[in-house]
């Protein structure tokens, strides 16, 4: 990345061109070169429609491995079911990586290939994980924490349906999280939980509607990173009722993998399950969003006194720009950390964490004025005993 580079002749290319990788297009198009690559020509199409001087290309990164050396960042914004094998192909490009894909796999076991190649890739970079962790982060170096809780969703505005939801991102990856088992900590111990589970009913002083919450696995590299915290736990926010729907389905066998002998072998109920919750979920009544994050942390400062510090989140569809919430809060994040690399201001090489880059307060506070400047309500509020 040359020195003498203005801000209009850094380019950075987004791989993947759904809702979040052209959310982040879009802020990014201001200040640098945008180049856009996906397999579905659709999708980039509508990019094109609407930034007319984003570059894009069809294909994989296989694909269009002659722009590897004509851009300073890639920002990875596929499904995470195909995250890692293409975070593999983008690590030999020895380009700097910010990735948002969510991948279930463990990306340390990218670490070495990485530091080899002389990057850094920036994981899990979304809002949460990705903005959750940076807090957690920044707070870990200001008290010693007791316990986190994190509360986060995305939500229509409008309850209408028989699911009262809108997909941002992939159906598979968001079926996989309610699979999945939950690692959260408990008294200082990893442990494991059926996803769904701990059903809890939440009120947030910021919203009308009463809410559902349940654990699920996002907390992921704060496991291991911030093992010293005693409890720490992740559930998603919902509309009351949805976590019962989905245990119905999975109770039923909508969620089995083995193929249908009565469609000949040809299909499983997963697959079928997942193309039909793609379109009831993606219903454009719906789409009108909003993201609530809430994050509850307990301990004392240094000096021993009790703490209680809350971060709020709140955003909303973009109504002039036709932008889902979502969508802003997760690539608006990823964009403010390109805009870090772009900076030099993260020199690790290898993976690294949200919650490494909360831990330097320069980037906290970037990261946190960067959001608030697209209008993404951020407040925090610290109680002492």
């Amino acid at each position: 990345m040359a020195d003498s580079k203005t801000s209009k002749d850094r380019r950075v290319l987004i791989v993947g061109a759904g809702k979040v990788g052209s959310a982040i297009a879009w802020v990014l198009r201001k200040d640098v070169q945008v180049l856009l690559i996906d397999i579905d020509e659709r999708q980039l199409q509508r990019v094109e429609n609407r930034m007319p001087h984003v570059q894009c290309f069809v294909g994989t990164v296989e694909d269009c491995t002659f722009l590897k050396d004509q851009v300073d960042i890639i920002v990875q914004a596929v499904p995470g079911h195909v995250g890692l094998r293409s975070l593999e192909k983008i690590i030999s490009w020895s380009v700097p990586v910010v990735d948002v894909s969510f991948m279930p796999e463990d990306p340390r076991a990218l670490d070495e290939l990485a530091k080899r190649r002389g990057i850094p890739i920036v994981v899990d970079c979304g809002i949460a994980p990705g903005w959750s962790n940076v807090v957690v982060g920044y707070w870990n170096r200001k008290m010693h924490i007791r316990s986190v809780r994190i509360y986060v969703g995305g939500l229509p505005q409008e309850r209408t349906g028989p699911w009262e939801y809108y997909a941002v991102f992939s159906p598979a990856d968001i079926i996989e999280e309610y699979l999945r088992p939950v690692r959260i900590r408990r008294d200082g111990v990893l442990l494991t939980v059926p996803p769904l589970s701990e059903l809890e009913r939440v009120e947030l002083d910021f919203i009308d509607s009463s809410l559902e919450a349940f654990l699920t696995d996002g907390l992921r590299s704060l496991l291991f990173s911030l093992k010293h915290i005693p409890h720490m736990e992740e559930k998603t926010l919902r509309y009351p009722g949805y976590a019962e729907k989905i245990r119905l389905l999975q109770q039923s066998g909508f969620f089995d993998t083995d193929p249908l002998p009565e469609c000949d072998g040809a299909i499983s109920p997963l697959e079928c399950t997942t193309a039909v919750l793609q379109k009831a979920w993606s219903d454009p009544r719906l789409e009108r969003d909003m993201t609530l994050m809430r994050i509850h942390m307990e301990g004392t400062d240094f000096e021993g006194t009790e703490q209680i510090v809350q971060m709020d989140l709140v955003d909303y569809y973009d109504e002039l720009h036709a932008m889902l919430s979502m969508s802003r809060c997760t690539g608006f994040t990823a964009a403010a950390v390109v805009h870090l690399l772009l900076n030099q201001k993260i020199k690790s090489r290898g993976v690294v964490f949200p919650e490494d880059i909360g831990a330097r307060p320069a980037l906290y506070h970037f990261i946190q004025s960067y959001l608030q400047n697209q209008g993404i309500r951020i407040q925090t509020q610290v109680q002492r005993a």
